[in-house]
């Protein structure tokens, strides 16, 4: 591994590493010159190219360069996720725009710098990479371990030099932009009071469920609050859509294979197919080999191993048990001697570099191995599954080029062995008529596309997350429409009737509450109101969650009264009103809290400065210009693979 790889690689920007996760970092030299080292990658910026993707004044970055960049941080995300993480997935995770992101604000600030004439001193530089603690030896810089590790990372001195100035220019235009962003004590402590400061109510709700005497509405009712209602009433956009669809599996299974290559796929794969022979193993293990013959002894005449591992060696059961092991797991000639005792047999001393070893096989399970017959039929499927998507990928090209010169879904289908299937009635839900899931193919943003698409278009052809292929054409819409009232009658009677009574518990909460600012106790309401009197939980500006009949209305409401006020509000659900009297209200010890005081004026100085350099960033691009190129971004970032 690369001595750059190490938490104080770089000291000379140890602010970047104390302001870590913040939008400075998002901004500001995404990828460190000793980054540029540890993956082996040249400088981002390095000379002109016919395929810029992206330009900002005079810095130019082609797609090449783009797609390296996008490759690093890549292998970075597989680093901290798992191997296992495909570019789709990384992409699905958002990784293509953040160095999309990245790319450009690096870009930007070196077109900038360069306009205001920022410069780094030789001797800046000079100084920069002697603090490189990777370049250390014992008496300070090492002028030969700096030579190896580039030489090692394939960058020349020039280049990294070059690399290096070019980072020292970027942080101090940056540090110029942040630094020193004053923060009054005062206005820190005002935040730490507002946000900590925490509230006690007391409280009974009266549910809407408790409320009687709501009769059904006349029809006169009913049809003003259907039209009132609209939106809930109406039935949805459909659209009848016609899908061809291409998948792995389907073409799988019209695929031939010689035999040559299932032997070849079963040969190459032989390892899934061959489980080794396992034993539960016992040893003893000893330096001295009188004390192991003795075991041994005593052993092969019948007395119980862990008793003899006891007496003679002192072992306990822990010690000797190695449980169910393969062959491979031990050193040496071990594995051979042990693999070939019968059960319940023990060795004869064995010497090995850790002392002399006495074993026992107390049980074997044999290994086994399928043959090609065994496994032929799933062999098979593997190899016409690999055909498969070579085909898919021909196939792809091949319809993209017959969609493009007016052949239709079925005759392209019917011409290159896809299927062709109707949805007849879809929402952009993906639920048909009944409410019941319609089965589309795994492509996340079909429905979507569909419904941006025009009627009797072609839309895209997309990658499924199975491999296959699918291109979606809008064959007709039904617009959306307001339900006849005669048809939802029985639910927008039930709406209504949970409104009127929602809106009846409010009204009986705001006479409750007028009843207890007249002097009348809230227990007493509450409790003929049938609802117990509770208190909450000491609350915040931001807990509303702490207690389940407080609503963010309620939560406000608390906040913006003086101890004794009674208030009411809806509850959260909406299914009933609550009357509340602010009980308490416990402020914040600014003494006892002085830690958590500095560090609320400590993030506050850094989120005026994330939006200093936010701004800051936006006015450099509108200066310099900025210009991309779509298509090789796509391109780079994996987005397309087409020209």
């Amino acid at each position: 591994m690369p001595l750059f790889n190490q938490a104080e690689t770089l000291h000379m920007l140890q602010w970047i590493r104390q302001g870590a996760g913040s939008w400075i970092i998002k901004v500001f030299l995404g990828l460190l010159i000793v980054s540029f080292a540890v993956w082996g990658i040249g400088d981002i910026f390095r000379g002109r190219t016919r395929t810029t993707a992206i330009k900002a004044g005079d810095v130019e970055v082609s797609e090449n360069e783009l797609a390296e960049a996008f490759k690093r941080e890549l292998r970075r995300f597989q680093q901290s996720l798992g191997p296992s993480v495909t570019a789709e997935q990384a992409i699905a995770f958002g990784l293509d725009r953040q160095v999309l992101a990245d790319t450009i604000s690096r870009a930007v600030l070196d077109a900038r710098s360069a306009g205001l004439d920022v410069a780094a001193s030789d001797e800046t530089v000079r100084r920069s990479i002697a603090e490189i603690k990777a370049f250390q030896g014992p008496a300070g810089f090492d002028r030969i371990q700096y030579e190896s590790i580039l030489q090692q990372n394939g960058l020349s001195e020039g280049r990294f030099v070059a690399q290096l100035k070019s980072d020292l220019k970027r942080r101090q235009l940056v540090e110029s932009v942040v630094s020193g962003v004053p923060v009054p004590a005062s206005l820190g402590e005002a935040l730490h009071i507002y946000r900590g400061e925490r509230r006690v109510a007391e409280l009974f709700v009266i549910t809407a469920a408790s409320i009687k005497g709501v009769t059904a509405p006349d029809d006169a009712t009913l049809e003003a609050y259907h039209k009132a209602n609209a939106e809930t009433f109406t039935a949805p956009e459909y659209r009848k859509l016609t899908l061809l669809e291409a998948e792995p599996a389907d073409i799988a299974k019209s695929l031939d294979v010689t035999d040559a290559e299932i032997q070849a796929a079963y040969d190459e794969r032989i390892d899934e197919f061959v489980t080794p022979e396992k034993r539960d193993v016992l040893q003893i293990v000893t330096s001295d080999e009188a004390k192991a013959r003795t075991a041994q002894q005593r052993i092969a005449t019948g007395e119980d191993f862990l008793k003899v591992a006891t007496e003679v060696v002192g072992l306990k059961e822990t010690d000797v048990a190695l449980g169910e092991i393969e062959k491979d797991n031990l050193p040496g000639d071990l594995g051979d001697a042990v693999f070939a005792l019968a059960a319940k047999k023990v060795s004869e001393p064995l010497k090995s570099s850790f002392g002399f070893h006495v074993f026992m096989v107390r049980s074997i399970t044999p290994g086994l191995k399928l043959t090609l017959n065994d496994v032929k039929g799933k062999v098979t499927e593997q190899v016409r599954l690999a055909h498969a998507g070579d085909r898919i990928a021909t196939l792809s090209n091949e319809l993209q080029d017959a969609l493009a010169g007016g052949t239709s879904l079925e005759d392209a289908a019917q011409k290159f062995g896809a299927t062709v299937r109707v949805i007849e009635n879809t929402n952009v839900r993906g639920l048909d008529l009944k409410g019941a899931k319609v089965a589309l193919p795994p492509y996340e943003t079909l429905l979507a596309d569909a419904f941006a698409a025009a009627t009797g278009a072609n839309g895209d052809l997309h990658e499924t997350a199975t491999g296959g292929i699918v291109v979606v054409r809008v064959d007709s819409v039904t617009p959306a429409s307001l339900k006849p009232l005669d048809t939802v009658r029985a639910e927008v009677t039930a709406a209504w009737t949970a409104e009127e009574k929602q809106r009846r518990a409010l009204a009986a909460a705001d006479k409750q509450a007028e009843a207890a600012r007249g002097g009348k106790s809230l227990g007493d309401l509450a409790k003929a109101a049938g609802s117990p009197l509770s208190a909450t939980l000491p609350l915040t500006r931001t807990t509303e969650d702490a207690d389940p009949n407080v609503a963010a209305v309620l939560l406000g409401k608390l906040f913006a009264a003086q101890v004794g006020d009674v208030i009411t509000a809806a509850t959260p659900k909406g299914d009933g009103a609550v009357v509340a009297r602010l009980k308490t209200v416990l402020p914040v010890d600014l003494k006892a809290e002085a830690i958590a005081v500095q560090s609320t004026r400590d993030k506050l100085g850094r989120n005026l400065a994330d939006d200093l350099l936010a701004q800051f960033q936006a006015s450099s691009q509108a200066d310099v210009g900025l210009t991309t190129d779509e298509t090789l971004i796509r391109r780079a970032l994996g987005g397309d693979t087409r020209g």
